[in-house]
């Protein structure tokens, strides 16, 4: 797994950071981007999961939540099969 987040990643989860820490993990691959999630601290209550696209390419990042999250997540740790 990578271990350093890009630093574009981290700008885009900036308010998640500031509020509750610095977790955003890299989790596999979607299309043609790298994904990384911000994971909560255990026990919070906050609903979708947020999800981040990278394009290691172009260096954009497309910031994902709601319902699309859970797939590009499953398709990220493989459990799409």
């Amino acid at each position: 797994m990578k271990n350093e987040t890009p630093q574009k990643v981290k700008e885009s989860a900036r308010f998640l950071i500031d509020m509750y820490g610095d977790n955003v993990e890299f989790i596999g691959k979607y299309q043609d981007s790298d994904v990384y999630q911000y994971m909560f601290p255990e026990g919070e209550k906050t609903g979708f999961p947020f999800v981040f696209l990278y394009n290691h390419h172009t260096g954009d990042v497309q910031k994902i939540t709601g319902f699309d999250s859970f797939d590009i997540i499953d398709v990220a740790e493989g459990l799409d099969k």
